[in-house]
């Protein structure tokens, strides 16, 4: 009723000057008397002007159109989304992590129950959740406030409200929590959860702390102004730091790498000759007989790397690093016309962090399901606009994927922004209106993470041609399904001028091993070839030798096939199109291979013109598509969410981890291919060929067209950062959605 009357007393003033200058101050205490702090400013500037929207109620007169849809809104935004709420899993339990899954540790924060100081500065009983309830959208689409749905307002003075977090951690998969610890000059505060969780030892799930070393401010920016704790770093007080940390280091949950306890410091450039700090903090802990510290800088304020000053790895604390690489979104329509802060496309953040390369130094990547601090900044936040689970899902597995590729086992973290930041509308415990959609995310880095087998049962070659040489260590192989033996000049030709380097291996028919090997092996000598089966066309004979392309650890796989395709007249003008753009002259092949070196979650590598949308293009194969995406351990409706495409013509070069996955599909264990009668389509062969880049995507790695990773892989810092911005554009999730034909393939949709 108080948010009914509001609205409609900002309706009259918009009529009437006379009356909005009379109701300003009235409207404005009889806010800060309920404690809902700020609104006396959104009361000023709430003037909706009637539009047309999908949340209007019909049959409203004209002149309260814009008060309806804002209720709307508000409804709408507390209600279950029709798209993407997900209710809590029933019966709750543990869920069985994937042995290969990168460990996601989620940040914490504790500043839910009342505490003094907070007490004094904001009013008694000031918790976060003051600053959470009076949240209201400011520009249409704005997704506030953010309710709790499964946790309720809780009380973190209460034990049993921590013990209902942990256990939905360990049900979707959270490894550990990072607590925010609240050190000043020798004072804790907001240490209570923190000292209960250390406390129970039944809350079994790891854990680890970040040092948050800012000021606190009425501003909640840590800087230096309106201070309420002013952070101090005097060296005779880095004995009491540690020793107040010894305790919860020696705890068993606490989170180790290489039996060091790992300390993450938010803004360590704030920290005094930082260098010698550290091996003074280094120095405690080995007196008090630990093995050291693993100490990590977050990558906020302008870091990067860790090194020069004596950290020994950066963790991503999202925004950070990444609102000042993309532009601003459009202003949007507004709700309230006083509104003066800054809003973002989630779509943009997810994808600029998902297209970034490899570093010098160890980096635990991290992902943030939305960021929202209207909380805090009323008419005046920082906003990333139409977050969604699906795309949430697809940033944490390029994290994995970075992590899997570049990090050692034991240090092989993503990180969350965060569990219950509230305030900043990051959180992933459950909300009102998407339920545990942002924890299913997570939950998809183990369910879609089935152990990969070492062979498949068939998958031995029916034979091998005297004289192969095996590996060398090369980094790189090329992989031809030489069925068409007339066709080989066309690959030797090309693999002649490329100057590509790597080890060749082909396989071809029973019938035609001896022929192939020897016209093979005439400017080939050390190349591998192999019998195979007839039967999956090229298909089947990549995944014969899939297995040992991963044991033998390839950087990079180059896939092609004497593609006739009989049914059309120009198939081989097609062949030979597909084979020019993926073994291009050896300056753009280089580029082709810095790009899947340098960029961890680029997977595949698709030939110019010929990558296409796999909804688009289903044709025939439906059945078997949404059959294999059940079996790469995705839920049902996955693949219309994130749109997968794939390489027409099913020659690509590839990264074996991309493709992994498929190992493990129950379809290819049983060799469910079919005999070859001449088939054009719906076979499990032709819905393999489309489901290479939705493996790649469900692993975590994109596909992009072989002029984008050339471009990638250029020594130009100003060329490759182009290639990422078309990456962006293109291949994101959003990118995805475009509509791309081919002159070789009609559209099925």
């Amino acid at each position: 009723m108080m948010l009914r009357k509001f609205v409609r007393v900002g309706l009259q003033a918009l009529r009437s000057p006379e009356y909005r200058g009379r109701v300003r101050q009235k409207v404005s205490n009889t806010w800060q008397d309920s404690g809902w702090h700020g609104i006396g400013k959104l009361a000023a500037g709430f003037l909706p002007a009637p539009r047309p929207t999908s949340l209007a109620q019909p049959g409203q007169p004209s002149q309260d159109s814009g008060a309806q849809q804002y209720l709307a809104a508000i409804r709408f935004a507390q209600a279950p989304h029709p798209q993407w709420h997900r209710p809590r899993q029933l019966p709750v339990q543990a869920l069985e992590t994937a042995a290969d899954a990168p460990k996601v540790i989620a940040y914490y924060l504790p500043q839910f129950h009342p505490i003094e100081v907070n007490n004094q500065n904001w009013g008694a009983g000031f918790t976060e959740w003051t600053n959470v309830t009076k949240a209201l959208p400011q520009y249409l689409g704005h997704y506030q406030p953010h309710l709790p749905a499964e946790t309720g307002f809780y009380d973190l003075r209460n034990p049993d409200s921590m013990a209902l977090q942990v256990e939905l951690a360990k049900q979707y998969g959270v490894g550990g929590f990072c607590f925010h610890y609240y050190w000043f000059g020798g004072e804790r505060v907001l240490e209570m959860p923190l000292n209960q969780f250390a406390a129970n030892r039944q809350l079994d799930l790891p854990f680890c702390v970040c040092w948050a070393n800012e000021n606190w401010t009425r501003r909640w920016d840590g800087a230096e102004s309106e201070i309420i704790l002013q952070q101090t770093y005097a060296l005779d007080g880095w004995k009491q730091f540690i020793d107040d940390l010894l305790p919860l280091f020696n705890d068993p949950r606490y989170i180790r790498v290489n039996g060091k306890p790992m300390l993450v410091v938010y803004r360590p450039g704030l920290i005094p000759d930082t260098q010698k700090v550290l091996a003074l903090w280094r120095q405690l802990a080995e007196a008090a007989g630990l093995p050291g510290l693993w100490l990590v800088c977050a990558q906020t304020f302008g870091l990067a790397d860790p090194r020069p000053l004596g950290f020994d790895a950066a963790v991503e604390f999202p925004p950070h690093k990444i609102h000042d690489r993309i532009e601003s979104a459009p202003t949007p329509e507004l709700w309230n016309s006083g509104f003066t802060g800054t809003v973002w496309n989630y779509a943009d953040a997810a994808g600029e962090a998902m297209t970034r390369g490899k570093e010098p130094y160890p980096l635990y990547r991290t992902a943030f399901p939305s960021w929202d601090n209207e909380a805090r900044r009323t008419a005046n936040s920082f906003s990333f606009a139409d977050a969604n689970p699906a795309e949430f899902g697809e940033w944490l597995s390029t994290c994995a994927s970075y992590a899997r590729e570049t990090l050692p086992r034991e240090q092989q973290f993503v990180f969350v922004n965060a569990w219950n930041e509230w305030a900043e509308g990051a959180h992933i415990e459950p909300d009102r209106h998407f339920g545990c959609a942002w924890l299913e995310e997570v939950q998809r880095l183990h369910t879609a993470r089935k152990p990969v087998p070492a062979t498949l049962p068939w998958a031995a070659p029916d034979a091998r041609a005297p004289g192969a040489a095996g590996a060398d260590g090369a980094r790189s192989a090329i992989v031809i399904h030489l069925f068409y033996a007339e066709t080989w000049p066309d690959f030797e030709a090309a693999l002649l001028a490329s100057d590509l380097t790597g080890d060749l291996l082909v396989t071809t028919t029973a019938e035609q091993l001896e022929t192939v090997s020897a016209m093979v092996k005439t400017r080939f000598a050390h190349a591998e070839i192999f019998a195979v089966e007839n039967r999956g066309r090229d298909i089947r004979p990549l995944f014969v030798l899939l297995p040992l392309l991963i044991a033998r650890g390839y950087a990079a796989v180059l896939k092609l096939h004497s593609k006739k395709t009989v049914h059309r007249e120009d198939g081989h003008v097609w062949r030979q199109s597909l084979i020019k753009s993926l073994l291009p002259a050896p300056q753009a092949l280089r580029g082709i291979l810095d790009s899947l070196d340098h960029y961890p979650s680029l997977g595949l590598i698709a030939p110019q013109g010929n990558a296409l949308n796999l909804q688009r293009f289903i044709w025939k194969n439906k059945t078997w598509v949404a059959k294999l995406a059940a079996e790469l351990g995705e839920r049902e409706g996955w693949l219309d969410r994130t749109r997968p495409w794939f390489a027409a013509g099913s020659m690509f070069w590839f990264k074996p981890a991309a493709l992994a996955k498929l190992l493990a599909c129950t379809s290819l264990q049983n060799d469910l291919f079919e005999a070859e009668a001449g088939q054009v389509d719906g076979t499990l062969a032709h819905a393999l060929e489309r489901m290479m880049g939705a493996a790649a995507l469900s692993a975590g790695y994109h596909l992009v067209d072989a002029p984008t990773a050339v471009a990638l892989g250029s020594k130009s810092r100003s060329e490759r950062r182009k290639a990422e911005k078309k990456w962006q554009a293109d291949w994101s999730l959003v990118g995805r959605r475009r509509i791309v034909d081919s002159p070789y393939a009609a559209p099925s949709e």
